[in-house]
């Protein structure tokens, strides 16, 4: 209650104020502190912007130029002069420890918009020495599905990047030679949390020399899902450090022949036709929130209009789904999420029978074993999917025709 920045998400709270020598202060003895009980730390992450409400930095719109904190000092000030002042005390108190110790500021701003207010990139210009900015490489991208653009916020597996967004927030960066990152997600995503792991590793080629050819220093590969151990783990790993001198269908042979020897281009070309499916996902935030591609083995298809809500697919819910399909769909009409979760399973079709016969071969070896079952299992959750958008489609078909 000391501090003038009042929440514009709770009344009831204050903020942190960045012009304050007391939030500096604090700011840099506690991370001291923190790094003097830990001396071996090499750093810090923390998210600066987004998520949550911290500092009276987070109050300035990350979409609104207009949108400033209720502060009568901060509301006058450039937010990147905010910024710095927060992470500088940061990384000072972090140095006293540990001189070497580096910090990444990450700017949780998922957005399924491409604007994103001028000071976003400004902040890029002005980094103390020892912070990385570290930005969401896929929010705000838009991909043309079905001859329509299309816009995903979050984070994408299926959509390579980079959004617009953190391609201004790089070429900021560029030209002021500071440093810079992307948060990804590598095992998998909101699209399809459920499997311990996505197998699509050439999209992760193409997005991490995407990262590459934008010169991005850091990456965070996962936040919260997504962790699992697997290929996709193993293929992250040597990609952050690849000069991308060789090609995708290079690198994914190679990366298959450790674990699959004689049958290590069969496997690679299963890989590349996963990924061409998993790139045709419908994108929208919606259907990576409650659509059918998560679930769709156990979804309960419901032939009366019941209108039971969706299920959110990133907590386990009493139930797996209700049938109002409609609240998955948003960018999308039914007709086109068929079409598209109709191509992502016939693209697969072809695979089925050659997971069958590697299961075969393999059964005998637990860790490849399990490795063609999560294969097998995207394939059924593609399957799945379409055959709930076929059921629902043709229940409202039968619901307009009963009321004609």
């Amino acid at each position: 209650n000391l501090f003038p920045c009042g929440n514009p998400w709770d009344s009831s709270k204050r903020l942190w104020c960045a012009s304050d020598a007391r939030t500096l202060k604090y700011l840099h003895d506690s991370i001291r502190e923190i790094f003097s009980r830990v001396p071996a730390l090499g750093g810090l992450l923390a998210i600066t912007h987004g998520e949550r409400a911290c500092s009276c930095f987070s109050a300035f719109g990350a979409t609104d130029d207009m949108a400033v904190p209720d502060c009568p000092v901060c509301a006058k000030r450039e937010p990147w002069r905010l910024h710095w002042a927060l992470t500088e005390a940061l990384v000072s108190g972090m140095r006293e420890v540990n001189p070497k110790a580096e910090m990444l500021s990450w700017f949780y701003m998922p957005y399924a918009t491409e604007k994103r207010a001028k000071w976003v990139s400004e902040v890029a210009r002005h980094l103390p020495p020892g912070v990385t900015l570290l930005a969401n490489f896929e929010s705000g991208i838009v991909c043309t599905q079905l001859g329509r653009a299309r816009i995903g916020g979050d984070y994408w597996l299926s959509a390579v990047g980079p959004a617009r967004p953190f391609d201004e927030i790089a070429a900021a960066a560029r030209e002021s030679g500071v440093p810079f990152g992307a948060k990804i997600q590598v095992g998998c995503s909101h699209e399809d949390a459920t499997l311990p792991f996505v197998p699509v590793p050439g999209l992760l080629y193409r997005k991490y020399k995407a990262m590459h050819d934008a010169g991005c220093s850091s990456v965070l590969q996962c936040w919260y899902f997504g962790n699992y151990p697997g290929v996709m783990n193993k293929a992250a790993g040597r990609l952050a450090f690849s000069d991308f001198s060789e090609g995708e269908k290079s690198f994914l042979l190679e990366l298959a022949r450790e674990d699959w020897g004689e049958d290590a281009e069969e496997v690679s070309e299963i890989w590349e036709s996963l990924a061409d499916a998993y790139s045709r996902y419908p994108l929208s935030n919606a259907m990576q929130y409650y659509g059918p591609f998560h679930a769709g083995v156990v979804w309960p298809l419901e032939p009366d209009l019941e209108l039971k809500p969706l299920g959110r697919t990133w907590v386990c819910e009493k139930e797996p789904a209700g049938d109002a399909i409609c609240e998955c769909l948003a960018d999308h009409t039914m007709a086109e999420a068929l079409e598209l979760a109709r191509q992502m399973r016939n693209v697969c079709e072809p695979v089925v029978g050659r997971l069958d016969r590697l299961a075969c071969k393999y059964e005998s070896e637990r860790e490849r074993f399990l490795d063609i079952g999560v294969m097998r299992a995207l394939t059924l959750q593609f399957a799945s999917a379409f055959d709930i958008f076929d059921f629902y489609a043709a229940r409202a078909e039968a619901v307009v025709a009963s009321r004609e």
